[in-house]
């Protein structure tokens, strides 16, 4: 199985794209990031409010994918609008949370907002998820009791290889 994070940042006039992919253990498998990205005043004033969506979906995470030889089963992003890229359905925006947990790992419960609360562990807050549908958090349910079925070997977090990027990218 192989879960891949995406991030990207925005320093000054400059975007840049940050992709991690991991075994079920954690274990890196692909690590790739986006040279920086310079856009003009006219190219800002052509995309108007579409700019963020159209560089993280289309130039960064659509590229992303053209360039690995390897299947992806899920992706998790720091960013909501990666939820509008076309081409991969099995992907969903993920944050912590300090909620109640819920009674088992997998278990997910749908919130009044249309996000859903995730238990990703035996014990500890759930996270807080968004999907397109309903079928992609059965998808990542799934994928978090697989996971959790492993943990006697490992302590793999669904969100710890995020923070990892989250490091590498204030480094570059």
């Amino acid at each position: 199985m192989i879960i891949t994070y995406a991030l990207t940042k925005k320093r000054a006039d400059l975007f840049r794209g940050y992709f991690l992919s991991v075994n079920e253990e954690g274990i890196p498998v692909d690590y790739k990031f986006t040279e920086d990205l310079r856009l003009s005043k006219f190219q800002k004033y052509i995309f108007g409010s579409t700019l963020d969506r159209y560089i993280k979906t289309k130039v960064f995470f659509e590229k992303f994918l053209k360039t690995i030889d390897y299947k992806i089963d899920f992706v998790v992003f720091e960013d909501e609008v990666f939820l509008e890229n076309k081409v991969f359905e099995n992907c969903a925006f993920v944050q912590d949370t300090d909620e109640t947990p819920l009674s088992e790992t997998g278990e997910f419960e749908l919130q009044n907002d249309g996000s859903y609360l995730l238990q990703y562990s035996f014990s500890g807050s759930p996270v807080k998820v968004r999907v397109k549908e309903e079928k992609i958090i059965k998808r990542l349910s799934d994928i978090i009791k697989e996971i959790a079925s492993q943990t006697y070997t490992h302590n793999f977090t669904i969100l710890e290889p995020l923070e990892r990027l989250r490091r590498v990218s204030e480094e570059l």
